[in-house]
This record gives structure tokens, C-alpha cells and sequence, in this order.
């Protein structure tokens, strides 16, 4: 990742960067992410924004239209907080029309990645945009990727998208910070 161009002197909430993890690796608890589990949801939700704490903001941005706010909530993987909602703009309704089949190309593309399927992944992730789309964890495609040590989808994501190699999750950890965690010098 990092001949891609991943920093690897970026903080986590923790103020540690990825370097720390693989000294201590115990710290984040990756076979635990890998079981889709309460554990794994408590490991790395803590960081997220509260439904509450954004609610004025989706309902603002609805009165309003403004779909790349709306868009970015979902790509934060925030998107069930427009379910079953209504916007008075008619690109804004096409757009929450819409959310169930976005939501499930973005749930696709980790599941290929969680089922170490590059094929498949190379077939849904066409765009920066879904590059980037976090599952409800907060992980992008490459997070999953490193969690779930699929190297090959790792090399094709930091090759294709660089975009990706520095975002961080919730816990403003990099992909960088979960291969040192999990001691994966040959995608570090």
C-alpha cells in the first residue's frame, strides 16, 4: 500500500499511527470484524455520528435537494438513515427511490470482498465513488480487504484506486493501521 501511496504517519482516534499496530497488534481485534458480531460492531462504531446529531441535517438536506449531501451520507455508510424517507424534489425522490439497489452494489462489493471474489469485486466497484462506500462499520473496500486478508483485492484496490489507500474508518484508522494490526508486511 504504501508504493501506491499510503501515508503510513496518519493518527487514528487513538493518536497512534499504523506502525504502533504492529507492535501492538492485539489493540484491534480483527478476527472479530471478520464475524460480523456485536463485538465487531462495538470495535469500530464508537466513532460513528449519532442518528440524533445528524437528523436536522437530513431533513434540511432534503427540504433542500442536495443530493451530494445525501449521496455522501450514504457512501459514509450511513445510508439507513434515508430509509423510508420522502423529499419534495423529484432528482432527490428518484435518488431515495433508488437507495435500496445503491445501498445493495455497496453491500455486494464487500460481501465479494469478504468472499475473496476480485472478480466480482472488479465487476461492482466501476467508480472512485464506490471505492470509498463504507459498510455500516465504516470500512471501505480496502479495510475489508485488509480485515479479511485477501491480498490479491487489496493490490487491485490501492493499484486502481489510490483515492482509497488514506481514508480512514470511524475510528480514523487507515487501512495501513489494520494490515499492521494483522502483520500483513507484504501488503503494508
Amino acid at each position: 500500500m504504501r508504493k501506491s501511496g499510503a501515508d503510513p504517519n496518519i493518527y487514528d482516534c487513538n493518536g497512534r499511527p499504523a506502525k504502533y499496530y504492529l507492535k501492538h497488534a492485539g489493540e484491534i481485534d480483527l478476527a472479530a470484524m471478520r464475524l460480523d458480531t456485536r463485538a465487531a460492531l462495538k470495535q469500530v462504531l464508537h466513532n460513528r455520528v449519532a442518528p440524533s446529531y445528524l437528523e436536522s441535517s437530513i431533513q434540511q438536506w432534503l427540504r433542500d435537494g442536495q443530493l451530494a449531501k445525501l449521496e455522501q451520507l450514504v457512501l459514509s455508510g450511513c445510508g439507513d438513515l434515508l430509509q423510508s424517507r420522502t423529499s419534495p424534489h423529484t432528482e432527490t425522490q428518484a435518488f431515495l427511490d433508488r437507495l435500496p439497489e445503491y445501498m445493495e452494489k455497496i453491500d455486494g462489493i464487500h460481501r465479494a470482498i469478504k468472499e475473496g471474489n476480485l472478480d466480482e469485486v472488479k465487476e461492482l466497484m466501476k467508480t472512485k465513488k464506490l471505492a470509498i462506500a463504507r459498510d455500516r462499520y465504516g470500512c471501505t473496500p480496502l479495510h475489508s480487504a485488509v480485515v479479511h486478508e485477501h491480498t490479491d483485492i487489496v493490490r487491485y484496490i490501492a493499484g486502481h484506486y489510490n483515492s482509497v489507500l488514506n481514508a480512514p474508518d470511524y475510528n480514523k484508522r487507515t487501512a495501513m493501521h489494520y494490515a499492521a494490526a494483522a502483520r500483513t508486511e507484504d501488503i503494508i
